[in-house]
């Protein structure tokens, strides 16, 4: 189990009927599972779900598969032409040991430091000028990013303060590879972040 104690995390405020029929996909892509078995072909994901949250196609018919059971899954994104990868991990969102897990996509990772993208899905019930619900629901969504640290297994905020804090133990090999870079870290560009980060790696590896 990924287990992840985090500064900031996927947000899920409310639920609604209308929400819950709201699945991502269909995708061309394949299911990793916990016992380490994988299924490729057509599926879809609802995030609003916590359990049955996959809905994967075989032949004429549909099978579910909870998020319990699914470890990672990836697809073909055909708008920019890559095959995007998805990790599930599981955080402590309530406190009191009451553990939750959500996807999170994988935009980068060495054996340190990831770069991770959730989606934040926040409903929101519209009421009238009394203040009574309408039974009406504004969705709002983000692509918040994220660092993961694999040294302690914490999801940090996507800034430079807590990049130079991960790499403080090469501290002055760091600031002179963005000194010579001329990389602003403030932009939060994330191939800028990227660049660091590989950097970072091969100092690591370097001393191996």
């Amino acid at each position: 189990m990924n287990l992840i104690r985090p500064v900031l995390f996927l947000i899920i405020t409310s639920f609604s009927i209308q929400a819950q029929s709201q699945d991502l996909g269909p995708w061309n892509g394949t299911l990793v599972f916990e016992d380490g078995s994988e299924w490729s072909g057509t599926f879809s994901y609802n995030p609003f779900l916590s359990e049955e949250a996959f809905l994967v196609r075989n032949d004429s018919t549909l099978i579910e598969h909870k998020i319990s059971h699914v470890k990672s899954f990836s697809y073909f994104d055909s708008n920019s032409r890559t095959r995007r990868y998805f990790k599930k991990f599981t955080f402590d969102q309530r406190g009191g040991n009451e553990y939750d897990s959500r996807f999170f996509e994988e935009l980068h990772q060495t054996n340190q430091i990831s770069i991770l993208k959730a989606k934040e899905i926040i409903l929101k019930v519209t009421k009238d000028r009394f203040g009574q619900p309408t039974g009406k629901t504004k969705i709002k969504e983000r692509h918040p990013v994220y660092l993961l640290d694999h040294r302690d297994n914490i999801l940090y905020p996507f800034s430079t303060a807590e990049l130079k804090r991960m790499t403080q133990d090469k501290k002055d090999e760091i600031l002179y590879f963005i000194k010579k870079r001329k990389i602003d870290l403030w932009q939060k560009n994330v191939d800028d972040y990227i660049s660091v980060i590989n950097y970072y790696a091969s100092l690591d590896e370097t001393n191996h």
